[in-house]
């Protein structure tokens, strides 16, 4: 009689169980569906390649189109970072064993959100046989390739400033026509060396929405480089970030990445924008210190 009477009781009690197990999976399920983030969060892929063999090269083309609209940061290593590697002088900074730990650590990054720059020019080397690349190549390639990652994409580091070269008036109004695009209408946050606008004439930065600036040293600022850091992690997350700083900026670039900003290393830009402009021709002074190089005011 007892047991007659406890059946129904527990099927009752089972069957509000089991409704409640359904009612919180069910509540689980359109909580998450509802809170999701269904947007693509996938990054723009390199349209065009000059090398689609070990690495693979993004064109400049395809370089600038991301550099504008996805959410990556630039690295460059070019062959002042490669000499620096190898414990050698640059123009821009003391080697030292830090300096060198930290850029090896920058060019064998594989982090999703971090474009690498490296010499093309290494593997599509300019007809020129007085040509930098000619010259260092055979000694900068395989100490590149240790570093650098097989399947990964790569871009080309001299997407800041024209080649010497390119002697083609369209093709440099067309170059800093994209390059401008990348700021253009943003907030931008410049980490720079002292003195390294002064005596421009034109201001390749001109388009952007607003500018801060944040000075650090045109030479050796890799000396100071926890105090740069710091002072950079204050800035705005909504901010592009623009470092023109020699070797300090490839790895200043890769650290602030890391902490979710975009910040994008562009070298020689400015003062490529200001000689394009003035219709000067490159000489051996372009690659000297920013600040070091002496401004002919009668050009043009």
């Amino acid at each position: 009689m007892k047991k007659s009477f406890l059946y129904p009781k527990l099927f009752k009690m089972m069957f509000i169980l089991i409704i409640m197990v359904v009612l919180l999976v069910g509540g689980i399920f359109f909580y998450v569906l509802n809170h999701a983030d269904t947007s693509d969060t996938r990054e723009p892929v390199c349209e065009s390649y000059y090398n689609i063999d070990n690495p693979r090269i993004c064109d400049i083309d395809s370089t600038i189109k991301l550099l504008r609209e996805s959410k990556m940061s630039f690295a460059r290593l070019g062959d002042g970072e490669m000499k620096l590697i190898e414990g050698g002088k640059c123009h821009f900074q003391k080697p030292s064993q830090k300096m060198a730990y930290r850029l090896k650590e920058v060019l064998s990054s594989s982090h999703k959100n971090i474009m690498i720059g490296i010499p093309s020019e290494l593997y599509f080397p300019p007809v020129n046989e007085k040509s930098l690349w000619k010259k260092w190549g055979k000694q900068m390639l395989p100490l590149l390739e240790k570093y650098l990652n097989r399947g990964q994409v790569y871009y080309p580091m001299n997407v800041s400033h024209l080649s010497q070269k390119v002697t083609s008036e369209e093709i440099k109004d067309d170059y800093f026509k994209k390059m401008r695009t990348i700021w253009q209408d943003k907030n931008v946050h410049l980490i720079h060396g002292k003195g390294i606008f002064d005596g421009f004439k034109y201001d390749i930065f001109d388009n952007a929405k607003s500018i801060t600036h944040q000075i650090a040293p045109a030479r050796d600022a890799f000396e100071e480089y926890d105090k740069i850091l710091e002072e950079a992690l204050k800035t705005d997350k909504n901010r592009l970030i623009i470092i023109i700083l020699g070797p300090t900026a490839t790895v200043l670039a890769h650290d602030l990445a890391l902490k979710g900003y975009k910040a994008l290393d562009l070298g020689h830009i400015a003062k490529a924008y200001d000689r394009y402009k003035r219709a000067w021709n490159e000489g051996l002074s372009f690659w000297q210190p920013d600040g070091d190089i002496q401004v002919d005011e009668h050009s043009k």
